[in-house]
């Protein structure tokens, strides 16, 4: 009978406390979607920052998101972009594995892993980035942009078009897309060509505003 009575008071206890790790987790969702929805979060405060190129105080910010809600400014999806903005790029690697890890499925992690790579001087580890980037979705512009800018800084022009091209068809009216397809141009020195491009891309963005 102790034994039976033991092993009831076990499970009462680990319901208690899983029914108490609930809870919290509850709270802690809560608290997170509460500082989603206040723009003066100091993550966004750091993005704030980081926009005008102001990095000491984007610096200033970030530390203090880490400091007060870590949990929260680890998860955001801006967490990578900002490290690698601040040069912070093992902590940058660091927020993209959990990323990775939390959303196996979005594109963001993998566009992120081939930005990391070319900010390290790893080009062609970030062309392959890119490479699995568009081969799982297709319709994202950067597995394009990010492969075709590594493909200019290595000298592979004539790949970066053909690449570029790609995208074009892939992802038409993109901005992005359509930027990077006159610096392509410019790399090769066809300015004419450039300057045609750059007259399209300003063109279409005339149309959206």
């Amino acid at each position: 009978m102790n034994c039976i009575g033991t092993l009831i008071a076990q499970a009462r206890a680990w319901r208690e406390r899983r029914s108490a790790i609930r809870e919290f987790e509850v709270l802690q969702e809560q608290d997170h979607r509460d500082l989603q929805l206040d723009e003066n979060n100091f993550v966004n405060r750091t993005m704030n920052a980081l926009a005008v190129d102001d990095k000491a105080t984007a610096l200033s910010m970030w530390q203090e998101a880490l400091r007060l809600y870590p949990d929260f400014a680890r998860a955001s999806p801006d967490a990578y972009r900002i490290e690698i903005a601040l040069g912070r790029l093992d902590e940058a690697e660091v927020a993209l594995r959990e990323g990775l890890r939390r959303s196996p499925n979005s594109p963001e992690y993998l566009a992120g892993s081939a930005w990391l790579a070319r900010e390290r001087g790893n080009l062609e580890e970030a062309i392959q980035c890119c490479s699995r980037l568009r081969k799982k979705f297709p319709r994202d512009y950067r597995g394009y942009t990010g492969a075709s800018i590594c493909l200019r800084l290595l000298g592979r022009l004539n790949d970066a078009e053909k690449l570029i091209r790609q995208g074009i068809k892939a992802v038409p009216g993109n901005m992005d897309v359509m930027t990077e397809w006159a610096s392509v141009a410019e790399a090769r020195l066809d300015l004419p060509t450039a300057l045609e491009r750059w007259e399209r891309s300003e063109e279409h963005t005339s149309e959206l505003q």
